[in-house]
């Protein structure tokens, strides 16, 4: 659409060891937009990070399918991993870390790319 409007967040956070899961990085659409998702990365500076670590991505604090809980890097900052996810006016993504080990993770980063576009846009036709 004409309007849309891209998205690039990216955040870093400390993750304190042995705690429920940490939110990394969030994005929420607009009120009267529509979205779409489309890379995710992921990773955190610490040697061993991803045989104790596990991840994971929600939309509307619901895991999404083959991000429920994953122990695996799927894409960085640099190059993050290609997703499709449509997003609802309003949804709240969020990517979340969990530090399965006794040791502070000093640097979990995390990346979400993707678009936002009116609502009333799209029932316009303006597909510019």
């Amino acid at each position: 659409p004409i309007d849309a409007v891209n998205f690039d967040k990216s955040a870093s956070v400390v993750v304190a060891a042995n705690l429920p899961y940490t939110v990394v990085a969030t994005v929420t659409v607009p009120v009267g937009h529509e979205g779409v998702l489309k890379f995710v990365g992921q990773g955190a500076d610490q040697p061993g990070v991803f045989t104790d670590t596990t991840w994971q991505l929600t939309v509307d604090r619901k895991p999404v399918p083959d991000w429920g809980t994953v122990g695996l890097q799927r894409g960085t900052i640099a190059a993050p991993t290609p997703v499709t996810i449509l997003l609802a006016p309003n949804a709240l993504v969020e990517l979340w870390i969990r530090n399965n080990t006794g040791t502070v993770y000093t640097n979990a980063y995390g990346i979400l790319r993707g678009w936002t576009w009116s609502v009333r846009a799209m029932r316009q036709g303006s597909l510019g």
